[in-house]
């Protein structure tokens, strides 16, 4: 080996070194992050917003507590679970609810589906989510939220015709009501119970594409992909809600799809 092609070894390797020990840098230090203060986050959906074991809303507390200690989950339920801090104990999931039971609670009351199949999960608590009720029991103020996460149309899968509709009905009123609030929308997680069901995902999901893109431009309205790249272990006994692999998957999509709403860098958290 001539000096030259020494020289070059000799520097193919050190850079080789320098850039292991960036990546190793980058892997130990976690991504520093400013979010703005008094972050107001509301999880907006169905039974995979409610969660067993507090679903993705758990994994995603932690994730944010990483970075700020300056964020709540706003919202009309309350988690029963003691164990979640304060801030985090607030959603708007509500099982069994598909478009249309989430679009007129918005402003309005909607609770046949508690009636229908009973448990405090189902429960509207009086509805009117953004707007508050002035007196009674589930009396409280409007809700102004920062970031919506919506995740909704799972229960729309017997009813696809005119699903696409209902859902460009659903953000044209989130957008209207609170066009200040980023609206995170989800593509949903697979269904593999039947063909029928993960067939209606994939047209689904197209619809929730098109839909986005529509709003888009002129609203502050993203996407948020829970479907590609789910973990194959990660749906439950029933073939349709994640277990806790799949939620904290979701978990660390919503955190980076918060993040770049902010401007902020994707983060790979440890």
């Amino acid at each position: 080996m001539n000096s030259t092609t020494s020289r070059r070894a000799r520097l193919t390797c050190l850079l080789a070194l320098v850039a292991l020990g960036l990546a190793l840098s980058a892997q130990a230090s976690p991504t520093i992050v400013s979010l703005p203060p008094h972050l107001q986050i509301m999880p907006l959906g169905d039974s995979i917003t409610y969660g067993s074991h507090s679903g993705y809303r758990r994994p995603l507390g932690l994730l944010l507590s990483s970075v700020t200690t300056n964020f709540v989950f706003v919202g009309s339920s309350i988690d029963p679970d003691p164990s979640l801090p304060d801030n985090e104990r607030h959603h708007e999931g509500h099982p069994s609810y598909a478009i249309d039971n989430t679009y007129t609670n918005l402003d309005g009351f909607d609770d046949t589906l508690y009636r229908k199949y009973g448990g405090d999960s189902r429960k509207p608590n009086g509805g009117h989510w953004f707007t508050g009720l002035a007196s009674g029991p589930d009396a409280r103020p409007p809700l102004y939220p920062d970031v919506i996460l919506l995740m909704i149309g799972t229960n729309d899968r017997d009813n696809l015709d005119g699903a696409q509709d209902r859902l460009d009905r659903l953000i044209s009123k989130i957008v209207t009501m609170r066009p200040k609030a980023h609206l995170i929308v989800a593509r949903l997680t697979p269904i593999t119970k039947t063909d029928k069901y993960s067939s209606f995902v994939g047209t689904y999901n197209q619809a929730v594409d098109a839909v986005v893109a529509k709003y888009a431009t002129n609203h502050l309205v993203t996407e948020v992909d829970l479907n590609t790249g789910f973990p194959a272990d990660g749906l439950g006994h029933d073939q349709m809600h994640p277990n806790d692999i799949g939620y904290n998957w979701m978990a660390t999509q919503w955190y980076n799809a918060i993040l770049k709403v902010y401007g902020q860098p994707i983060a790979n958290p440890q």
